[in-house]
């Protein structure tokens, strides 16, 4: 990373100077990364997760409700079979 310096940032009067990265610059010694296939479609994964993820949520959380709430019949059910089993 090399320090830019602009003019406006120069006080005269004093003889400071503010000194500004410049994070655009990139070397040219320094290597890219290459984007392989298998990078490319781990990405296309990780984003199809991404988005088929709130859904996938929803959809547990109703088949959960689903079951607690057949899970209550079933008690209840049962429950008044045994009562009419012993008002005989």
């Amino acid at each position: 990373m090399n320090p830019v310096i602009k003019p406006d940032t120069i006080n005269i009067l004093s003889g400071m100077q503010g000194k500004i990265p410049n994070t655009d610059y990139t070397s040219s010694a320094e290597a890219k990364p290459r984007q392989t296939r298998w990078n490319r479609f781990k990405a296309w994964v990780s984003e199809v997760c991404e988005t088929f993820r709130p859904v996938v949520e929803m959809l547990a959380s109703i088949v959960s409700t689903v079951a607690l709430f057949l899970n209550a019949g079933r008690r209840y059910k049962a429950y008044r079979n045994r009562e009419k089993a012993f008002a005989c």
